[in-house]
């Protein structure tokens, strides 16, 4: 039976043997990187995705953006301003180095797939002031995923699923009458290599905010 934890690598353990590298641990794994300036630091996107595509967002730790410094070398948890901010279980991320915008694919049930979207701090805290989430019908449940900025107050969002996993995650107990049939089709989808996913052109303060590219 096809085994996808072992297929993607989720149990190996590395080991470091030549000094030339440090292993730095987070609470939730890092999902993406996006660099800093000159990429000396990068941000971190970190989620308890294992948990929260398999059994919904319910009962997945928090998750956080973090930063890391390469020289010298060590990771922080950035604190995030604002009201009204979703369980973080981030995904994909961007940073925008000319808007100092930070673009994050955020997977949370309870609020609703999105786009969260954050003004990066001047300063060096690099604080981050949540200033949109971004929602719409065509966001299908835990199925978008690379999110990258556009010119001005508009950004693209990919899929990765042709299909929105159940509420509550792909191992739910209750399905609706047309998911066991979606998830009869994946593998149909996969060997034929059909395009299925879409590509969404979103804007900020625009209404609807998304469509299909």
């Amino acid at each position: 039976m096809h085994n996808v934890r072992q297929t993607l690598g989720y149990g190996k353990e590395l080991t470091f043997a030549d000094g030339g590298c440090k292993l730095l641990v987070a609470p939730t794994s890092l999902g993406d990187l996006s660099a800093v300036g000159d990429g000396h630091s990068v941000f971190g996107g970190g989620g308890d995705l294992w948990n929260d595509m398999g059994h919904g967002s319910a009962g997945a730790k928090d998750g956080a953006m973090r930063l890391i410094d390469v020289t010298p070398v060590g990771m922080r948890k950035l604190t995030v301003k604002g009201a009204k901010i979703p369980q973080l279980i981030p995904h994909c991320i961007f940073y925008d180095q000319q808007s100092r915008r930070l673009y994050v694919v955020n997977h949370d049930e309870e609020s609703g797939e999105s786009a969260e979207v954050f003004k990066v701090a001047s300063d060096a805290s690099l604080d981050l002031i949540h200033i949109a989430s971004v929602r719409d019908p065509l966001f299908k449940n835990f199925a978008t995923n690379v999110v990258v900025s556009g010119v001005a107050d508009e950004f693209y969002v990919t899929e990765w699923l042709p299909f929105g996993f159940p509420r509550g995650g792909k191992m739910a107990s209750e399905w609706t009458l047309m998911q066991p049939i979606e998830k009869l089709l994946f593998a149909p989808i996969n060997l034929f290599n059909t395009s299925t996913t879409r590509l969404f052109r979103c804007k900020l303060d625009a209404e609807p905010q998304c469509h299909v590219a």
